[in-house]
């Protein structure tokens, strides 16, 4: 497994449905790889980011969760995309392992698609990801 390094000062929104992916949040926000990164959690999925972001600046990244079927994640995420600036991006967590829900989020801007179960350390490694730049290396070396 390669390495994580760590984070670029960015901000992060994410908004959770289930108690349990809010305190799974809260250990990612918590990472040490995260040290420079703004990120708050709160509970409401879809309809709360829309509703905290349509009077709010956008951050860097939004972190939606949703249990609702494909058309009504689709709706909420076009209504969120209203109130978001487009160089924002979209990490949506769900529970169902669909391709087509997945090209469907992928037409419609979203960056990257995770699937319960998954632990702290894979969300900090799918964040990452999006903010990597391939022509920096990592600080350590192993000699």
């Amino acid at each position: 497994m390669t390495p994580i390094a760590p984070l670029p000062p960015i901000s992060i929104s994410a908004f959770s449905e289930e108690v349990e992916t809010y305190h799974l949040l809260l250990k990612v926000a918590a990472d040490p790889r995260m040290s420079r990164v703004q990120m708050q959690v709160d509970l409401g999925g879809v309809t709360a980011a829309r509703e905290a972001l349509a009077s709010a600046p956008t951050p860097n990244l939004i972190i939606i969760e949703s249990s609702d079927e494909r058309e009504i994640l689709l709706e909420k995420l076009d209504a969120l995309a209203e109130v978001c600036d487009p160089g924002s991006k979209v990490v949506a967590i769900g529970a169902v392992n669909d391709i087509m829900l997945y090209r469907e989020l992928m037409e419609r801007g979203v960056s990257e698609y995770i699937v319960h179960p998954f632990s702290p350390s894979d969300l900090v490694r799918l964040i990452a990801g999006l903010y990597a730049n391939p022509s920096q290396r990592l600080v350590g070396r192993v000699i």
